[in-house]
């Protein structure tokens, strides 16, 4: 009798036990694929997510105090030329594509509303404008910092300019503290202030 009692408990056990850890994979799977809203950026929320930027090109510096882009773009460019503009971050899919240097109907820029924080870019220029006008890229090597208005900053570095690129997540603050990961940064067309909008899709650890 004692037995055939152990015998029922110990099925019973390894049957929970089984049935449990074939949870684990479904929830795991469930939560991978759980869509994100687009205020995890601004939540400092970790993993996937999108976000756009519009340059304001009324910002641009160069080292020498001059800017290229704005109100007309000169093409005063050469490798070697280091750089520092600002920008509005917005929500994934806010901005629109197309528009170009001096374009009367250019999308809109960071006069959009409902920004949800700040970034600034500050660069070496890789190529000349020769080089540039030719199809070289990146054009670029940078570093950006994120700053989101609910708090968290994110920074990343690598190329841009010219193409989708590839870059690192190095680091972040706040919600973001010890970030790491990578973004792809696709550039969408120019904006009214002679500018680039541009998107990044960000995957953090």
């Amino acid at each position: 009798m004692i037995r055939t009692r152990f015998a029922v408990m110990f099925c019973l056990v390894m049957a929970l036990t089984i049935l449990r850890t074939a949870d684990v994979p479904a929830l795991a799977a469930s939560a991978s694929a759980s869509p994100r809203n687009d205020t995890d950026a601004q939540k400092g929320t970790h993993g996937k997510f999108t976000i756009d930027v519009a340059m304001d090109g009324r910002t641009w510096r160069m080292n020498d105090g001059t800017n290229p882009f704005y109100p007309v773009f000169t093409g005063q460019l050469m490798r070697g030329n280091t750089f520092i503009v600002s920008g509005r971050i917005y929500r994934g899919n806010t901005l629109a594509e197309g528009g170009d240097f001096g374009g009367a109907h250019n999308p809109s820029g960071p006069e959009l509303p409902d920004a949800i924080g700040t970034w600034v870019c500050r660069g070496t220029f890789n190529l000349d404008i020769g080089e540039i006008a030719a199809g070289g890229f990146p054009h670029v090597t940078s570093t950006q910092v994120f700053t989101f208005d609910r708090g968290g900053v994110l920074v990343t570095e690598g190329p841009e300019g010219g193409a989708a690129v590839l870059r690192a997540v190095i680091g972040g603050a706040g919600t973001f503290d010890e970030a790491a990961g990578d973004v792809v940064e696709k550039p969408l067309g120019v904006n009214t202030t002679n500018l680039f909008n541009v998107r990044f899709h960000f995957d953090v650890d």
